[in-house]
Parts: C-alpha cells; sequence; structure tokens
C-alpha cells in the first residue's frame, strides 16, 4: 500500500494469493469483497468495499486462466511451432517451467505485449511460495488443485491496453471485473497460427530450416506438390546446364521429407494441445485475475 497525501490517493498492490484459500478461484467480481476485507485485516484500515469497486482506477492487471492441461516439453514445442510471426512475436521456453511470448515493439510503454502459459503445479513449489503456502489452512488441497493445470497469463501494462483488450469505456474495477471481452482469446488467436483458411505463407513453416535455399526449396516444393522431380525441372531453369544436380535433388529430397513431416505432425497437433487451450478458453463467462 502506498499513500499519497497530497493527491489524497491510495495505491493497492495485490495479486490473487491475497484470497489464502480461494486462490484458485482468482480475482473476480465473485471474490473481490474478500480480497478487499483481506487487504483491510492486513493493513489495519478501514474500507468502503463499495465505494473501491465504484471509484478505484485499475493500473496494471494479469488476465489469468487455469486450464486442464499439463504442460509437457512436446506442448511447449507445439506452442512454440505454432507462433504465428517471428518477427511479431519474440518466443522463449523455458526449461523447467512453461513458454513466454513477448510482443517485438519499439514504443515499450504503450504496446508491451506478454503472453505466458506454464505449469501452476510447478510455480506453486518454488522457494517464494512457501510462506504462501503455510498460511493456507489445507496446503495439500491447494498443491492438488492445481496438478495437471496450465496457467495461460496475459499482463495488461498500460491504461490503453486495459481499456482496448477489455472493452470498456473506462478503467474502474468494476469495469474491469465485470468485462466480457475475453481478451485471453482474443490474444491466443493473434499470437498463434490458428487460422487455418488463411492463404498467407506462415513463417512457422520454415523455422525449422536454416538455410536460405532450403527455403526457397521448400516454396518450390510447395508449388510442385511435394513433387521432386518437378521440383528439380523448375530449378534447373536457374543453373548453368554444367551444374551437377546430384546433390540439388538430395537436398530436395531432404526438404521434402522435413516438409511432409512437418504436415503429419500438424494434422496431429491440431486436434491436440492448440485446440483444447482454445476450447478451454472459449469457456470464459468473465475475466479473472491473478
Amino acid at each position: 500500500m502506498w499513500i499519497d497525501h497530497q493527491r489524497e490517493t491510495v495505491v493497492l498492490d495485490f495479486t490473487g494469493k491475497i484470497l489464502l484459500d480461494q486462490y484458485p478461484e482468482l480475482l473476480s467480481i465473485d471474490t473481490i469483497q474478500s480480497a478487499i476485507r483481506e487487504i483491510a485485516i492486513r493493513t489495519g484500515c478501514t474500507v468502503n468495499e463499495h465505494a473501491i469497486l465504484d471509484d478505484a482506477e485499475v493500473l496494471l492487471a494479469d488476465v489469468t486462466k487455469d486450464i486442464s492441461l499439463t504442460m509437457t516439453p512436446d506442448v511447449k514445442q507445439e506452442l512454440f511451432m505454432s507462433c504465428s510471426n517471428v518477427k511479431k512475436w519474440r518466443t522463449e521456453i523455458h526449461k523447467e517451467n512453461g513458454i513466454e511470448i513477448r510482443k517485438a515493439v519499439k514504443n515499450k510503454s504503450k504496446c508491451k505485449e506478454r503472453l505466458s502459459l506454464y505449469c501452476k503445479a510447478t510455480e506453486m513449489l518454488r522457494s517464494e511460495n512457501k510462506m504462501f503456502l503455510l498460511s493456507l489452512s489445507d496446503e495439500g488441497n491447494a498443491l492438488e488443485y492445481f496438478q495437471g493445470k496450465t496457467r495461460v497469463e496475459y499482463n495488461l501494462t498500460s491504461a490503453y491496453m486495459i481499456r482496448r483488450m477489455l472493452e470498456i469505456s473506462n478503467r474502474s474495477l468494476r469495469e474491469v471485473l465485470e468485462s466480457k471481452a475475453n481478451p485471453l482469446l482474443k490474444i491466443f488467436r493473434k499470437v498463434f497460427d490458428l487460422d487455418t483458411t488463411s492463404k498467407t505463407i506462415s513463417t512457422t513453416e520454415f523455422r525449422v530450416f536454416r538455410k536460405r535455399n532450403d527455403h526457397y526449396m521448400s516454396l518450390v516444393l510447395k508449388e510442385c506438390g511435394d513433387d521432386v522431380h518437378k521440383a528439380e525441372e523448375i530449378l534447373k531453369h536457374f543453373y548453368s546446364s554444367r551444374t551437377n544436380f546430384r546433390n540439388k535433388r538430395r537436398d530436395l529430397v531432404r526438404v521434402r521429407n522435413i516438409r511432409q513431416t512437418l504436415t503429419m505432425e500438424s494434422s496431429v497437433r491440431s486436434n491436440q494441445s492448440l485446440s483444447q487451450i482454445v476450447t478451454e478458453l472459449e469457456k470464459g463467462d468473465g475475466e479473472c485475475f491473478n
């Protein structure tokens, strides 16, 4: 808590852990009064719960949802490969816990965006959460709840982002908590390559290729339906008649095999983790925050 006597304002900084045993329910319109009462107990202040709901402005918020999905290395790799634009989104896989996607922008103060997906059970066992777990009436019950759960978290770091993503006219605590905009689903569709009807070329299709010639060969093979002989005939027009095409043919076969493997993996993935996450996010009936 910070008190500015000159401006007659109070800044409250708290997370869903203020709810103690209700922590799995997160901060929402249904739990906010419990959070405010706990703040009053901890600070020794008398607070007007209803006035705070209507008059307080939200400065920062993390839109959060826990979904039933185990964060495995395969899931992290799938999310990494499905990111729609490697230039726009910077993806970082955390070895122990999850994946973090940040928007690559110059004006960080206005458009800084971060989407995180991580194993909540693993995060709860970190040393910084030890005191919180000890404060619960049933530590085991909380840990059991988060087993097999992946937390999806999207940071709203400016007034502009809060209004735009929550589709609200002002940042009052009540409006924020009563928003039905489902920003998690919106940002997930932006970040990941979910539009299978799009005719644009996704950068994820070429991310496995490290050499420029492999990119070019993949494009030619795509136009030829992965027919190596047809692709070879096209490429011959760009080389001297004296060029030995034995190595080129070998490279075409290698790139063709990679493309076919990616296609098979994509068809399997499309019915697994990504669709499962989207299905869970579509169930949102109101925003929850951490």
